[in-house]
């Protein structure tokens, strides 16, 4: 652990943010290094190092903020451009017009869409929660519940912050299929609630910190479908949004506020836009999904690319 690494770092960043026309009100680089032992009295010993590097900044330029970030499981980041970025949608989102209420073709971005995810479809894919009845996805098995464009799994080999040989309970983790073309393939469990209803872990124990209890969640969810570009043709483009956390994880149900919004066509962001919300159904937006980006993004613990939905309804003015 370098700490000329975590000095090189922010300096990149500011270095970074000096393209565009917005002040730096905050940032932090940290580079960690752990290490994960578990046992138990069955004879079960798993051990397992890891390692992280990220930074982020935020950026102010009158009423508009930016901000944006970069993560690895190596030091393989790039603060120069988190920087800029930054700056960017600070800069950019200056004057931005209201939006009219209706329906508009979106583009996600991996953060964006990783919200969606982690508030709604992981919980709903609990085994628990599902036996529970607390899960739309409850006994829809076999059944094709997210457009058939879309396959979804929990890849722990993959490259990512949660990547693992075993989960939290010292069980093998292996890839699990949750939806294959949009058909629901099934759940994920550990095993307490896999015993309790009769089913088998799927390696899918996850601890909050080293006190903590397991608990059903995922080590890296990945997106598989078809690649294709996502902001030709004009669309509002979304970096982030507020407030998925109070989406109904029952049924899928959300208002959440748009944060950095704005047109994009050919590639290219255009015309910001203020302030709006975009109102729906997760399981109904993933249902709606156009097209998938081209080019993926580690966000915490998910491998996400840029989706493309049609037809989603924004409120504005």
């Amino acid at each position: 652990l370098d700490p000329d690494w975590t000095r090189n770092t922010l300096e990149e960043m500011l270095r970074g943010a000096e393209v565009h026309d917005a002040d730096v009100t905050g940032g932090s680089a940290s580079l960690s290094r752990s290490k994960v032992t578990i046992a138990n009295s069955s004879g079960v010993v798993y051990e397992q190092e890891r390692t992280s590097a990220g930074c982020s900044l935020e950026c102010i330029n009158e009423q508009s903020t930016g901000f944006e970030f970069d993560v690895s499981p190596f030091v393989g980041i790039d603060p120069c451009r988190t920087g800029e970025q930054a700056a960017f949608f600070a800069e950019h989102g200056v004057d931005g017009e209201e939006i009219e209420t209706g329906d508009y073709d979106l583009v996600l971005s991996p953060v964006a869409l990783s919200q969606f995810l982690g508030h709604v479809l992981e919980p709903a894919l609990s085994g628990r929660n599902v036996h529970a009845g607390r899960s739309w996805l409850a006994g829809k098995v076999g059944e094709e519940c997210i457009g058939e464009n879309l396959s979804i799994s929990d890849d722990p080999s993959r490259r990512g912050l949660s990547s693992t040989r075993f989960d939290a309970e010292g069980v093998p983790a292996r890839r699990i299929v949750f939806f294959e073309n949009g058909v629901l393939q099934g759940y994920a469990y550990d095993l307490r609630t896999a015993y309790r209803y009769g089913q088998e872990s799927t390696g899918s124990a996850v601890r909050s910190g080293p006190g903590g209890a397991p608990a059903i969640g995922v080590h890296t969810l990945v997106i598989d479908g078809a690649r294709d570009t996502v902001d030709d043709e004009p669309a509002v483009y979304v970096h982030d949004i507020v407030g998925a956390h109070t989406a109904n994880p029952l049924t899928g149900d959300f208002s959440v506020e748009l944060s950095n919004p704005s047109w994009v066509e050919d590639g290219a962001f255009t015309l910001p836009v203020r302030s709006a919300m975009l109102a729906g159904n997760v399981f109904e937006l993933l249902g709606a999904v156009a097209a998938i980006g081209k080019e993926e993004r580690l966000v915490g613990g998910a491998v996400l690319p840029a989706v493309r939905l049609n037809k989603q309804h924004i409120i504005g003015k």
